[in-house]
């Protein structure tokens, strides 16, 4: 009798655990993805050959468009639309355009669309973190998460290490 009543507690206590446990899964995707709703400055840390380059911007929304602006080092700015990017290089007084059906890039699709729980793997870390695990791309980590910022730490497909943090302009 006492087993199976210990039995039933512990069967009790793995569904809470899965609760809790899916909850804060739940809450840290939605809190990134809300996030991500909002007009953004950010700071890009990269390693390439143990040389550390840091590059600024902001990511603006409207109007069916995504602006990504780079600040520094580089003027550069993006117009994302679901059609096409049209590229802006301001230190070469160039501009072009690349259809988005070409692109297969998931962080600017995170960054365009958020985490479609649907297509990816996630692996919660804890209640501030957790992890993309990808078939086709490496990880991407999301840390930090709270209602105001977030960062991800990722390797590129030219495995050059990518440290990002994202934080809302605030109005």
């Amino acid at each position: 009798k006492r087993s199976h009543s210990t039995k039933k507690k512990m069967k009790k206590l793995i569904s809470i655990l899965i609760f809790f446990s899916l909850s804060s899964y739940s809450d840290a995707v939605q809190e990134v993805n809300t996030v991500l709703k909002k007009d953004l400055s950010y700071q890009q840390f990269t390693t390439i050959n143990d040389e550390k380059k840091i590059s600024t911007g902001v990511i603006k929304k409207s109007d069916g468009e995504t602006i990504i602006e780079v600040i520094s080092p580089y003027k550069e700015k993006y117009v994302i639309n679901k059609d096409k990017i049209i590229v802006y290089d301001f230190e070469f007084n160039n501009t072009s355009e690349i259809e988005i059906s070409n692109i297969d890039n998931l962080v600017l699709d995170i960054i365009l669309y958020g985490i479609d729980n649907s297509k990816v793997n996630i692996d919660l870390i804890d209640d501030k973190t957790f992890k993309l695990s990808l078939i086709d791309h490496n990880d991407i980590e999301f840390k930090n998460i709270n209602p105001e910022s977030f960062s991800v730490t990722f390797d590129d497909n030219m495995n050059i290490q990518n440290y990002i943090i994202f934080k809302l302009i605030k109005s």
